[in-house]
């Protein structure tokens, strides 16, 4: 009886000094937009309300893993260094104690896109109901849109003609200068 008591006391005493035995992790994985892995970029984890901060940096399957959080807000930053792929702005969530799952796709044209659900909850579906290759194709199309935004928006300030104007000397978009035409 005195031996159980004593191997109790010293799994106790254990379990109580490894703060790490009741902290939380963050995993995901990092795609490009053609829903290709990317590694080496930094996953950065900072807490809202104390000053701890942890990193991973994904491998190369794309993955990652933030060990040692404890539950709260934190704030998520990636750092792509010099792998050509934008930076974007801190993403913000909550990590329970029984951890989340954060993927991210990224873009060297747009800022990424992170993708977040509790890690006791991840079923291969997101919230909104697309699976993560759906999500990948979504992400892409984004991007594509974002990208065909800024195309449109650089040609209606007449970013392509080199002069801001329609080329005929009038300015009206048409085209066509009504004094020579020949069909007036």
């Amino acid at each position: 009886m005195k031996t159980s008591g004593v191997w109790a006391t010293i799994a106790a005493v254990i379990l109580l000094a490894s703060p790490a035995a009741f902290a939380a992790n963050v995993s995901g994985a990092i795609l490009g937009a053609a829903g290709k892995p990317v590694a080496g970029i930094k996953v950065i984890a900072q807490s809202r309300t104390d000053t701890t901060t942890l990193t991973a940096v994904s491998g190369a399957k794309g993955e990652y893993q933030i060990e040692g959080l404890h539950s709260g807000n934190y704030q998520f930053t990636l750092d792509p260094e010099s792998t050509g792929f934008r930076k974007g702005q801190p993403v913000a969530a909550f990590v329970s104690d029984n951890g989340l799952k954060l993927n991210w796709v990224v873009s060297p044209s747009a800022d990424p896109i992170a993708y977040a659900q509790p890690a006791d909850q991840v079923a291969g579906v997101d919230p909104f109901g697309l699976s993560l290759g759906e999500f990948i194709a979504v992400s892409a199309l984004v991007v594509a849109g974002a990208g065909a935004v800024a195309v449109g928006g650089y040609a209606a300030a007449g970013g392509f003609s080199g002069n801001g104007h329609d080329g005929d000397g009038d300015n009206d978009g048409d085209l066509v200068d009504p004094v020579s035409s020949p069909s007036q």
